[in-house]
C-alpha cells in the first residue's frame, strides 16, 4: 500500500489534475459558501462562451464599444465545444484545461532549465505559479491558457520542432491578441519559423470563412477592427486606472500621461525590447535566448499593455 501511494505521488501525471484543483479550489469554495459571490460563468469565460454562441447563431460578436469580447473571431470558433455543455460544467472544464496547459508549460520550462530536476521541483514550480496567478485564474482569463501555449511553443522551438512551435504561436495569437508581442519577437529572431508562422497565420485567417458564411465572417472581421479602434481610442483618453506603467507614473508623480506620450513610450520600449532580444540571440546560448525572450516579452506586455488589469499578472 505504501509503495503504491509513493508511486502515485511520484507520478508526473499527478500534477495535471492536482494543479487545477489547488488553483481553482478557493474560487469554487467561495462560490459554494458565499451566496453573494458572482457566479463563475459571469467571469471572463462567460464573455468567451457568449461569443461562441453568437457565432453559432450568426449574431454579431462585437458591441463596438471596445469592451467585452475584443478578440479575433477564431477565439469564438475554438470555444464552440463549450457551448454544448451546461454553463457551470463548461466553466469547470475550461478552467481545468487552461490550468492543465499552463501546468504542462511550466513543466516544459523546468525541463528546459534543468533536465535533472526532481518531481518535487515541478510541483513547487506549479504551486508557485498557482498562487501567484490566482487573479487571472479566478477570473478565467484567456491568457492563463495562452501563457501555457506560449511556454510550450518556446520549448518546442528549443527542440527544433518548428512546425509545432509555429502552430502554437499562431494558436495563442488567435486566442488572445496580446500574444502578438511574443509572436512578433520570435518572428524575426528565428528564420526557421518565419515562413511556417506566416503560412499558418494565413490559414487561420481563412478559417472563419470556412466555418460560417463568407459575408458573416467578413462582417465580423470589420467588427473586430472597429472594436480594436474603439479600444485604442478609449485607452488614449484614459491612461490611468490600469495596472501598468502609466498608473505607476501617475501614482508617483500625480502627472497623467497623455495618449500620445503613452503611445510614444510604448513604441520606444518595444524597440528597446526587440533590440535586447536580437542582442541576446547573438551573445547568449539558444536556451538562454528563449528564456530571455519570454521573460522580457511578458514583462513588456504587463507593464506597457494599455489594458493590463490587476488580475492579468501570472
Amino acid at each position: 500500500m505504501k509503495a503504491a501511494t509513493k508511486a502515485f505521488w511520484q507520478s508526473k501525471s499527478t500534477l495535471f489534475w492536482l494543479f487545477p484543483i489547488l488553483s481553482l479550489l478557493p474560487r469554487y469554495l467561495e462560490f459554494m459558501f458565499n451566496t453573494k459571490a458572482a457566479p463563475l460563468t459571469l467571469a471572463c469565460f462567460g464573455i468567451y462562451r457568449t461569443a461562441a454562441m453568437h457565432w453559432l447563431s450568426g449574431l454579431p460578436l462585437y458591441n463596438g464599444t471596445g469592451f467585452g469580447f475584443v478578440y479575433f473571431p477564431q477565439s469564438a470558433i475554438v470555444l464552440i465545444p463549450f457551448t454544448w455543455l451546461p454553463s457551470l460544467l463548461a466553466s469547470v472544464l475550461y478552467n481545468a484545461i487552461s490550468l492543465g496547459v499552463l501546468a504542462y508549460g511550466v513543466i516544459c520550462l523546468c525541463q528546459l532549465l534543468n533536465k535533472k530536476i526532481q518531481l518535487q521541483g515541478y510541483f513547487c514550480a506549479c504551486l508557485i505559479v498557482a498562487v501567484m496567478a490566482q487573479g487571472p485564474i479566478l477570473e478565467s482569463q484567456m491568457h492563463v491558457l495562452t501563457t501555457g501555449i506560449l511556454l510550450i511553443g518556446l520549448t518546442r522551438l528549443y527542440h527544433q520542432q518548428y512546425w509545432q512551435s509555429a502552430l502554437l504561436f499562431v494558436l495563442a495569437l488567435m486566442l488572445k491578441p496580446t500574444s502578438l508581442i511574443l509572436f512578433l519577437l520570435v518572428l524575426p529572431l528565428y528564420r526557421q519559423l518565419t515562413f511556417k508562422m506566416l503560412f499558418l497565420l494565413a490559414l487561420a485567417l481563412l478559417l472563419p470563412f470556412i466555418c460560417q458564411s463568407p459575408t458573416y465572417a467578413w462582417h465580423q472581421y470589420i467588427g473586430c477592427i472597429n472594436s480594436f479602434k474603439a479600444s485604442m481610442l478609449s485607452d488614449a483618453g484614459n491612461t490611468v486606472g490600469w495596472a501598468n506603467f502609466g498608473e505607476v507614473w501617475w501614482g508617483l508623480s500625480a502627472i497623467k500621461l497623455s495618449g500620445f506620450v503613452a503611445f510614444s513610450l510604448n513604441f520606444v520600449m518595444a524597440l528597446i525590447v526587440l533590440s535586447l532580444c536580437c542582442l541576446s540571440r547573438c551573445i547568449l546560448s539558444n536556451k538562454m535566448t528563449i528564456i530571455f525572450v519570454f521573460a522580457l516579452g511578458m514583462t513588456y506586455l504587463m507593464l506597457f499593455n494599455s489594458r493590463t488589469e490587476n488580475n492579468d499578472y501570472i
